[in-house]
């Protein structure tokens, strides 16, 4: 490879990195000193001139109550030469607070000694705040659930797998995860309505229209309840085959 294509190959690394919000680093432990990736620089939001490459400097852009466990982490992968995943957080100079998921390992010479620690580090605070939001989300659907007394349920008609919320289960008198849904759901239906819900949810995923039907519940404790179910069939993929997701309401606690 000329100098022309190692230029060229080093600036889509780069690119790639930027866009990944992903950085690579190395740590000589003769040295003691850090190497950074551009892109690092612009995680940590920090100018080249005012990093001197210090290990302490890097620890002091660490939030205090991840110090330790960073140290730790470094600590035992010298000695041990083991490598690493964690999660740790950092704080800008202008005091924004970032969520880093750093990757490391160990080089060792001939004698079997590390010497030197190298690995990534990743930008992950959007996707952290994304998967917060939909964590709160779920919360907040699920107490939504369990106030107006309304489950919901998903079959995905490639894998055959049921998914249950956990105020469907309550509805059946049951815990969540108590019973293997795809396999036990329909023992707790009465029988005389049985073939009525298989029956139409086959002629919903024929037709791909709406449903809606009552249908009767035997629950463990021998309460029997009405409940409505009311489903639309969701196309996903060039073959057509997708995913029903129901929502049932119970209307009468007794018949």
């Amino acid at each position: 490879m000329d100098a022309e294509e190692l230029r060229a190959s080093a600036a889509e690394l780069a690119e790639a990195q930027r866009v990944a919000h992903i950085g690579n680093w190395t740590f000589d432990l003769q040295t003691q000193k850090v190497t950074w990736s551009d892109e690092l620089y612009r995680i940590f939001e920090i100018d080249h001139r005012d990093f001197d490459g210090r290990y302490d400097a890097f620890l002091n852009r660490i939030h205090p109550d991840d110090q330790l466990h960073v140290l730790k982490t470094s600590a035992r992968t010298r000695l041990e030469g083991a490598s690493f995943d964690i999660e740790y957080r950092i704080i800008t100079l202008a005091q924004q607070t970032k969520i880093i998921r750093e990757v490391g390992y160990a080089s060792r010479d001939r004698a079997g000694d590390v010497v030197r620690l190298f690995g990534t580090a990743q930008d992950i605070t959007e996707r952290k705040r994304a998967e917060e939001r939909l964590k709160r989300s779920e919360s907040h659907l699920a107490e939504a659930q369990s106030l107006a007394h309304v489950g919901s349920w998903e079959w995905d008609l490639r894998s055959g797998d049921v998914t249950w919320s956990d105020e469907l289960y309550r509805i059946f008198g049951l815990q969540p995860g108590e019973i293997d849904v795809a396999h036990e759901a329909m023992s707790f239906i009465h029988t005389d309505d049985r073939d009525e819900i298989l029956n139409t949810v086959r002629r919903s995923i024929t037709t791909k229209e709406p449903y809606s039907f009552c249908y009767r519940v035997l629950r463990p404790d021998g309460d029997e309840r009405v409940v409505h179910i009311g489903g639309t069939i969701h196309i996903a993929g060039v073959d057509g085959v997708g995913t029903a997701i129901t929502i049932r309401v119970p209307i009468a606690g007794k018949s």
